[in-house]
């Protein structure tokens, strides 16, 4: 009976997860983002923060903007399938199903692990695992040779086997407990413990558990066992025994369990062929998440090999068909209900309503409108049917309750008013009566403080009377595509369009004011004509979000619009939204959150849960309590501001990679000046023939590689920083010669900074007709010159003078003769 209620609740709960919105988002690297094969057996992470995947088809490393594959067929442990990768000491353990071999992160390159037992035996059996215990030694685990141990100090290695060392030689898992202790998970022979005492493994609980998969202690140094058919076990110390805790999930169906993790305290995740299994240990709930189609946020496989929780909690999973599965720590800010995972059944959201107690109205484009009973999580449709009654058009834009009767505004289907007592509707379109719709095309329904409802459409402004049941045309606004309407502390009436400006209407007088774009050489009261939205903040500012000129701040001394100064890109704005000092408002690309005293802005997209990065407008509301729904073109988002999570940790920078003139530099070749990986060099030292080279930049933040921010410049060439959105390829050329240093730093998805930024010296030689040896050369054969010219000019005058003194003795001579 008990083995029934807890099937029951795996697969009820598994379903429960899935269809409440609740599931976290998934990236998923396949394929197509550059693995060479989507089944993944293993994943690390090294001292740098790269990640690294052992793939059916080789290693590859991945540092949150590529994924290089590393192979070389000339290792011969070196085998396609990589089981395992453990990093130490600068190199990293490669387990395959041809043995063991080594990748050395400086040399970026293979060799076979090529240590021997005392009895000369290698290790050339598959590999399962690789383990470095607290004293230094490294454990290798395989299906065939037992158990390997290598002492790294003595370099000596020791073989177990099934002979007096072990029970069994095909082992799959090995770990190093809290207290020291050696655990051994095998095929046929259960687990096993070290003891040292004897050098061999003593067998523990055989009776309960043969074939045991992978072990795992959680954070309260409980000791638990994944089976091959039997499910999961709990390990009782104190008596020796094996507890079950979860069974197979259904009779005669063996239930897998290949990887263990503790992602929070007391709750452990659990990967197999069933997908990913949720176990709370205080509890004993399970819960069971699968990938299914109609969620492409979720798992995309259910086959899972591996689980691995990075340095910033985050879950990587490898899966068979799927690739690896990402999920972010950070990832719960924004709640998504859509088509497939709610009764909610409709993709494009396009308006919001207050209803009773607290629900909600919601306007679809697609599908009419729904009232959404928050606490029971139930939507119930009204949409257009033959024969039955419902609104007019499918195509809804506005929604308003005022009382026991609804107000719907539809594109093309006019105006309906529903008896929400009896379920009627009735339906209002323009015709050619004075008191009529100026257009049966409605975008805006406002109630305003005075208890007038306004009807916004796309040829002009309305008011509803009630008495007469028809429209009051307000002629000042004929002709205007009404858009939003708002009202500003009881005082006036805002009227937003999309081809006319805003117009207000002052309570106490009665009159219209009309605030539009004028021509530029001319003073203009605002800078477009084309408003989307508006807003009154809490601090009493009045925005507008424009069509085409971004956010717009009303200057109440001046009584005009002026542009806030937002970032270029941001020109369409849909909806805004106050939250204390703060404005939410969503666009055509993403949604932001504004502080206008500070001009902090935060950006987050479809990475950070987002229905998409598209929405619509004024397809949004804000609760009473601070919850605030956002909608677009795949369903809508739900959240609380004060409850967003931000992501606090400081992303590592590295150089990924160094090319010069656009080819890839081979560490350690005759003509390269990389002796090492560029990602562990210290320096770089280049000949003056090296005139165009290239640096690749990867911070090494996943939580959300679109929205980490780079800076960078060549300190003695560059004094600006230059920033950018995307990780750099910095490419520099003709450099004269001399010393500079690389300077980059990055920030993470939430804008904090990692200041220490790289500091990479780089120093480019001369000629060698420039070097400083030759200069001195030059400058020794100058003063050579001089020295001679100065002794070849004295030997002429030297000469020349006895040349003279001859000529004056022979004169002399000549003279006394005569």
């Amino acid at each position: 009976m008990k083995f029934a209620k807890l099937l029951f609740s795996i697969i009820f709960l598994g379903y429960f997860l899935l269809c409440g919105g609740a599931s976290r988002n998934v990236t998923h690297y396949t394929i197509s983002d550059g693995l060479s094969n989507n089944a993944v057996y293993s994943i690390t992470q090294d001292t740098k923060g790269r990640m690294w995947f052992g793939t059916i088809d080789g290693l590859h490393s991945f540092d949150g903007n590529h994924i290089r594959v590393w192979r070389d067929s000339r290792v011969e442990s070196l085998g396609a399938c990589i089981y395992t990768i453990l990093e130490d000491s600068m190199q990293l353990y490669v387990g395959s199903e041809r043995g063991l071999a080594i990748f050395n992160l400086l040399t970026e390159s293979f060799s076979d692990f090529q240590a021997r037992s005392e009895f000369g035996e290698s290790i050339h059996s598959s590999v399962s695992h690789v383990m470095r215990d607290s004293k230094h030694n490294i454990w290798i685990t395989t299906a065939g040779q037992g158990v390997f141990r290598y002492n790294l100090p003595n370099k000596t290695l020791h073989q177990y086997m099934a002979i007096g060392k072990v029970n069994c030689d095909f082992v799959y898992y090995i770990m190093e407990d809290s207290s020291g202790t050696i655990w051994l998970a095998t095929r046929e022979g259960g687990i096993s413990r070290y003891v040292a005492s004897q050098d061999m493994f003593q067998p523990v609980a055989l009776q309960d558990v043969k074939d045991a998969r992978v072990l795992f202690e959680d954070s309260s140094h409980r000791l638990w066992v994944g089976t091959g058919r039997d499910g999961l076990y709990l390990l009782d110390k104190e008596h020796g025994r094996l507890i079950q805790k979860i069974p197979p999930l259904q009779f005669n169906h063996p239930f897998q369990v290949r990887r263990i993790v503790e992602w929070q305290p007391g709750h452990l995740l659990l990967a197999s062929d069933e997908g990913l299994t949720k176990y709370d240990v205080t509890t004993e709930k399970v819960d069971v998440i699968k990938a299914d189609s109609r969620h492409p946020e979720g798992l995309n496989d259910n086959y899972l090999h591996e689980l691995f929780l990075d340095r910033e909690n985050a879950l990587w999973i490898g899966t068979y068909f799927g690739g690896v599965n990402y999920v972010s720590s950070v990832q719960d800010n924004f709640r998504h209900y859509h088509k497939d995972n709610s009764q909610l059944d409709a993709r494009i959201i396009s308006v919001f309503a207050h209803a009773d107690k607290g629900n909600l109205w919601i306007g679809t484009d697609d599908a009419g409108f729904f009232y959404w009973d928050r606490q029971k999580q139930t939507f119930q449709g009204y949409r257009p049917q033959k024969g039955k009654p419902g609104p007019a058009y499918h195509n809804i834009h506005a929604l308003l309750q005022d009382g026991d009767k609804l107000f719907v505004g539809m594109f093309m289907g006019g105006l309906d008013i529903l008896d929400l007592r009896t379920g009627k509707f009735k339906n209002y379109k323009a015709d050619t009566s004075p008191r009529s719709l100026y257009s049966s095309e409605i975008y805006a329904l406002y109630k305003d403080s005075r208890q007038k409802i306004w009807i916004g459409t796309t040829a002009g402004l309305n008011c509803y009377n009630s008495q007469t049941d028809d429209f009051e045309r307000i002629y000042e606004l004929h002709g205007a595509n009404i858009s939003y309407i708002f009202e500003e502390k009881g005082k006036n009436l805002w009227v937003c369009s999309l081809n006319s400006g805003v117009y207000c209407l002052d309570y106490q007088t009665g009159k219209w004011m009309h605030y539009f774009h004028q021509l530029k050489d001319e003073e203009g009261t605002l800078p477009t004509n084309q408003i989307i939205t508006g807003c009154l903040d809490m601090q009493g500012v009045l925005w507008l979000g424009t069509d085409g000129d971004g956010l717009l701040r009303y200057d109440r001394k001046k009584d005009v619009f002026v542009r806030e100064g937002l970032p270029e890109h941001i020109r369409v704005i849909y909806k805004i939204l106050p939250d204390k000092d703060k404005l939410w408002f969503t666009t055509n690309n993403g949604m932001y959150c504004y502080q206008p005293l500070t001009s902090s802005l935060k950006f987050y997209n479809k990475k950070d849960g987002l229905q998409e990065n598209l929405f619509l407008p004024n397809s949004g509301i804000q609760l009473s309590d601070g919850t605030i729904m956002v909608g677009g073109v795949n369903g809508f988002n739900e959240f609380r501001p004060d409850k967003i999570q931000v992501d606090t940790q400081i992303p590592t920078v590295i150089l990924t990679d160094f090319q010069l003139f656009n080819k890839p530099v081979v560490i350690g070749s005759e003509d390269s000046p990389l002796k090492v990986s560029i990602t562990y060099a210290d320096r770089l030292v280049l000949d003056y023939s090296h005139s165009m080279f290239s640096f690749s930049v990867a911070a090494l933040s996943y939580i959300n590689t679109s929205k980490n921010k780079y800076r960078y410049r060549l300190e003695g060439f560059e004094k600006d920083w230059t920033e950018t959105n995307d990780a750099p390829h910095v490419t520099y050329t003709n450099l004269p010669a001399g010393d500079y240093v690389f300077q980059v730093s990055a920030s993470n998805s939430d804008g904090m900074w990692n200041e220490n930024a790289i500091a990479f010296p780089i120093k480019v030689l001369p000629p060698w007709w420039a070097s400083s040896y030759m200069i001195v050369g030059y400058v020794l054969l100058g003063i050579a010159g001089l020295v001679y010219a100065y002794y070849r000019m004295n030997k002429i005058h030297r000469r020349r003078m006895t040349l003279l003194e001859n000529k004056f003795n022979l004169s002399k001579i000549a003279y006394i003769m005569t």
